[in-house]
């Protein structure tokens, strides 16, 4: 009988919740198979999730992350670990466990349960997470629209979250970093309270719910540093929802408003303020700071949270009005504060107009590709779905106009409107808007639907069928989005190669002199200790590097050798063209050298990959387009020369090739100068103190013998 009474049980929910479930297992599956798509190469995308796969590996095997770094920034004794971070690396931890018994299965290698740290299995793992990170925030997205609009709308904003190129980009099989899984926290969160408030009462469920927002938000806070959208979102929610729920509901739906609110920021609070201190408030400034001339950033902070503050006071002034005062703003309050809305989004438009650039003068961000503007990639990051966010945030201060009491929706105007303002100004936060696009989506669908489903058939027809059209491009983008990106390793020439050389035939203990560009990869591929990565973590060491490549005193350069006693030096061809690069990060630190200048305006400085035409001795290299008999390239030196050649009547260079002629090199006279050149190239006075051990596709990896360096004078 109790069997029968569970089997009923479970009838009766798939009968009642049949549609919604199938919905969210059609948009799962899109999702994840848009993504899953690029696990067909053989490693990961960027760099960063190069280091959140090694946490994490460490994690499987130790059961925790270790103190400090065992293998970048060896000098100092491993770097010390971020603070934010650590829940991501567990979590993939866990779900490791729980597949890997499958993969080791599909491997033949049986079914263990308490299946150990496997290499082939945990890289089908990196692989899968990031797609399922971004397939569960598509469900979520579905929900949240089925909460707000109901389940067609939320049915559009679940697919678009599953296609939409900039979000699509973060979440690819592969591309394993905190912003793969960050935003289940937001669009989990935003979900469970727009359920909670939507209809306001103090009730155990909706408190629960509050609740369940909070902790999801607390969650964000530690282990994404996107966090800090909450409370943004949260004061305009206060503040704006407040008033229309006050003016437009019963006093206890005002005051349970407030207090559900209240119960999922609260908990927010208490997690940011426990785990950051109080660096979670002054964060924002800052960053706002860092992106903005002067003190520009700190009055559009301020000025916005006086605005926000103005906007509770007001409210909690209404209750002192007369009756008739308090009816007349009842009456006015859905046109005023659609009114507010519109203002609210002609100024950021007109501003972005206005104000296309808010970096200043900092070299660093002027420098630094993703600290770029984002407006100027917005089509090929969005494609045609862009226009959803501008007809969306109008509708929806239209629907505020009619509906005022579905307050709930304004939780999407203000994520929509603040990932827009930072997507704008910034590239690195363009996949943060990719998500309130696909909101808006649905938001459009359902306003749609409200104005035109009294109307005639055909102008009905022909407005859906328009939105389709924006749908269908949409997706078309995201799929084609996908096909046209590869992991960097992938293609970055001669990377693949030396890095399995370093893994292969180096000692395991080896420490290598690099550029913090492939720090990354040089640590969780090469597994070999780095002198710096891409975190960062070391100015000082970052601008002791660029000087050691761009110097033009030997004893500046083996002062450097001698600072951080590397066994290898790991040198790339690009290094060659870096000159103003490094300059930035050396100025960083030390006092400009007025000369460093002559290293990329004097000349020319590039390395050319080649390739073989034909064979034997007539064969051709084909090197950037310029053609060379094999006579001619043999004749081309190998080692250090002091003798340049004339390029045409007024230019003339240093030309080198790769020892088996697959690089190309073309060096102005001051760039032939520098440490660098000379130990790449094995200058005499260099006394063999830097012995190739690898040289192929443009990476040279040399040897440091010390006992034939010089003796290191001091640093005067």
């Amino acid at each position: 009988m109790h069997n029968q009474e569970k089997r009923a049980d479970a009838a009766g929910f798939w009968n009642r919740h049949r549609t919604t479930i199938l919905l969210i297992g059609l948009v799962f599956l899109l999702a994840f198979a848009v993504r899953f798509h690029q696990a067909r190469y053989e490693y990961f995308f960027e760099f960063d999730g190069y280091f959140h796969s090694r946490m994490t590996s460490y994690v499987i095997q130790d059961g925790a992350p270790p103190e400090r770094d065992p293998l970048a920034y060896y000098y100092a004794g491993g770097s010390t670990m971020p603070k934010i971070g650590w829940s991501f690396w567990y979590l993939n931890a866990g779900l490791y466990k729980i597949m890997a018994p499958f993969l080791f299965a599909l491997e033949g290698k049986g079914f263990p349960l308490n299946a150990p740290f496997d290499e082939s299995v945990f890289y089908w793992v990196v692989k899968i997470l990031p797609a399922f990170y971004g397939a569960v925030i598509a469900v979520l997205l579905f929900l949240l629209g089925r909460e707000l609009f109901g389940e067609g709308a939320g049915l559009a904003m679940g697919l678009l979250a599953g296609v939409v190129p900039s979000f699509v980009y973060r979440t690819m099989g592969g591309w394993l970093e905190p912003s793969s899984f960050g935003f289940i926290w937001l669009a989990g969160g935003l979900w469970l309270l727009a359920r909670a408030t939507k209809n306001p009462e103090l009730t155990n469920k909706k408190m629960m719910l509050a609740a369940g927002a909070g902790i999801l938000f607390s969650i964000m806070a530690i282990s994404w540093p996107m966090y800090l959208m909450i409370p943004l979102i949260a004061l305009g929610y206060l503040a704006i929802g407040g008033l229309l729920v006050k003016l437009h509901r019963p006093p206890e739906q005002s005051r349970a408003f407030f207090a559900l609110t209240m119960i999922a920021f609260g908990l927010f609070l208490l997690t940011a303020f426990g785990y950051h201190g109080t660096d979670w408030v002054t964060a924002p400034i800052g960053s706002f700071n860092f992106t903005t001339p002067g003190d520009t950033g700190t009055l559009l902070m301020v000025g916005g949270l006086l605005g926000v503050l103005g906007l509770i006071g007001w409210f909690l002034g209404i209750h002192r009005m007369e009756p008739n005062q308090q009816k007349s703003w009842k009456q006015n309050a859905g046109p005023a504060i659609a009114a507010v809305l519109i203002l609210g989004f002609v100024a950021m438009q007109l501003f972005f107009f206005l104000v296309p650039d808010i970096r200043g003068d900092n070299i660093y961000l002027q420098t630094v590709g993703e600290e770029n503007t984002g407006h100027q990639f917005f089509g090929n990051k969005y494609s045609a779905l862009i226009v959803l966010p501008w007809i969306g945030m109008l509708l929806l201060a239209y629907r505020i106009y009619r509906k005022p009491d579905e307050h709930a929706m304004l939780l999407l105007y203000l994520w929509t409107g603040l990932a827009w303002a930072m997507a704008f100004y910034k590239l690195k936060f363009t996949f943060g808007f990719g998500l309130p696009i696909a909101a808006m989506g649905g938001l459009v669908l359902a306003e749609l639907f409200d104005l035109f489903k009294k109307r005639d058939s055909i102008d009905t027809k022909v407005v859906f069928a328009g939105f389709a059209f924006v749908l269908l491009i949409g997706f078309v983008a995201g799929t084609f989005f996908i096909q046209q990106n590869t992991p960097n390793i992938e293609y970055m020439r001669g990377w693949k190669n030396a890095l399995g050389w370093i893994r292969t035939q180096t000692p395991p203990d080896s420490a290598f002199m690099n550029w913090w560009d492939e720090g990354h990869w040089l640590t969780f591929v090469g597994q070999r200790k780095a002198m710096l990565d891409n975190r960062n973590w070391d100015l000082t060491a970052n601008a002791d590097f660029a000087r050691f490549a761009t110097t033009r005193d030997p004893a500046e350069g083996y002062r450097i050798i001698d600072k951080y006693k590397p066994d290898y030096l790991l040198l790339d061809q690009d290094m060659f063209a870096r000159s103003y690069s490094f300059g930035v990060y050396a100025n960083q630190v030390y006092e400009p050298d007025p000369a460093l200048s002559e290293l990329y305006t004097s000349g020319p400085a590039v390395a050319f990959p080649c390739s073989a035409e034909g064979n034997g001795e007539t064969a051709t290299y084909n090197c950037g387009g310029n053609r060379i008999p094999k006579a001619q390239m043999d004749a081309i030196p190998t080692t250090y020369s002091t003798q340049p050649v004339l390029l045409d009547q007024r230019t003339s260079a240093f030309l080198y090739r790769s020892t088996n002629s697959d690089t190309l090199f073309i060096l102005n006279t001051a760039l032939n100068q520098t440490f660098l050149a000379k130990a790449w190239f094995g200058a005499p006075e260099m006394n063999g103190a830097f012995e190739p051990a690898f040289d192929n596709q443009g990476i040279r990896i040399l040897k440091v013998h010390y006992d034939k360096l010089p003796a290191v004078p001091t640093a005067s």
